[in-house]
């Protein structure tokens, strides 16, 4: 991968295939930029990648990545994104940790086809739950109380609550949670939930 540029830009000329946080990726249209944080000692480069990725032909009906199986245990949702369910109970903040070191973020119910999506994956392990088990999603009303924001930091907009949540029961419920319904649900941040990663393509 030959690197090219001056002391503000570097241009890096990328690979017709490579690996991202599991994904094999294969594209005839991939881009990236290297961006030095202080000057054009490499050892102070942070590679920001901004990768324009051209479909796989063999994938020509799937607006985005093509996901290989792997032991990573992500699964494709045609037209949503990437989704692994962890089954071990975990704090709020653990299960966010989880998801960061997968290359991925605790997952966000945004839109009713992620509704759908939850709803499968909960009904897969749903021997293992009962019906008030929560998993943890990534929304909390830290920052501010009754304001609340995706782990992006955007105001949350699709807000399809359970009946009577918003509670913060006790002044102890900050984080975000969802029931095996997919209706949203606000949880202590220190209880114990399975959770859902998702990487969107």
């Amino acid at each position: 991968m030959p690197i090219t540029g001056s002391d503000s830009y570097f241009e890096l000329q990328a690979p017709e295939s490579l690996q991202i946080y599991g994904l094999s990726i294969k594209s005839s249209n991939n881009c990236f930029v290297l961006i030095p944080l202080k000057s054009c000692n490499m050892s102070l480069v942070t590679v920001l990648f901004l990768a324009c990725v051209a479909l796989a032909s063999s994938a020509p009906s799937d607006k985005g990545l093509k996901w290989v199986k792997s032991s990573s245990g992500y699964e494709y949702f045609p037209g949503v994104g990437f989704y692994k369910f962890y089954e071990q109970r975990v704090t709020w903040g653990e299960a966010w940790e989880t998801c960061v070191n997968d290359g991925t973020h605790l997952i966000t119910i945004d839109s009713e086809k992620e509704v759908g999506v939850v709803k499968e994956l909960f009904g897969r392990y749903i021997k293992n739950y009962g019906s008030t088990q929560n998993i943890a999603v990534g929304f909390h009303d830290l920052f501010k109380k009754d304001v609340f924001t995706s782990i992006d930091g955007d105001l949350l907009e699709f807000q399809d609550w359970a009946v009577g949540e918003p509670n913060n029961f006790e002044g102890k419920e900050r984080c975000g949670g969802a029931y095996i319904s997919a209706k949203l649900n606000d949880i202590p941040c220190d209880s114990l939930n399975p959770f859902i990663c998702e990487y969107k393509s």
